[in-house]
Formats: C-alpha cells, structure tokens, sequence
C-alpha cells in the first residue's frame, strides 16, 4: 500500500485560524501541519529572495501567532508533584 501525499496545508486551509478550528484534527495534527505550512512559508521566503515569485495570502506571522495558540505539551517534572 503507498501513501498518497496529502496537499500542502495552504491548499487545504484557507488561513491558520481554519486550521485550528477544524474538529477533526488532533492537537499533534494541527501542530504538525503549522510546522509543515511555516517550513513552506520559510521556503518561500528564500525563493522570492533569489527572484522567484508567486502568490502567498498567509505570512509566516500568520502561522507562527496560530502556533503560539496551541497548548503545550509538556511532561510534569518530579519537582511538580508535592510529596
């Protein structure tokens, strides 16, 4: 069985924010896909540097505030728990 490519996350969302509201994604999805889009928006940033060009509606700002309003998973540490 191969895996089909899914499409970038800009082709399938029109912002962040329609991201982050879509209820059948999972926090490690969500967080994986605004990883995905901010590597792409990276990229492009790069290209159009070096002359290339092409549309773009969503900035890395975009991406980055949509990441900062993910929780955070972080495992409790043994000076969290209260002997």
């Amino acid at each position: 069985m191969t895996d089909i490519p899914q499409p970038a996350p800009a082709d399938r969302f029109l912002t962040p924010e329609h991201l982050l509201n879509d209820a059948s994604l999972g926090l490690e999805e969500k967080r994986d896909l605004l990883e995905e889009w901010e590597d792409d928006l990276r990229a492009h940033l790069v290209a159009s540097e070096e002359g290339m060009t092409g549309s773009i509606t969503v900035t890395l700002s975009d991406v980055l505030a949509a990441k900062e309003k993910l929780p955070i998973d972080t495992p409790a540490r043994p000076s969290d728990t209260k002997a």
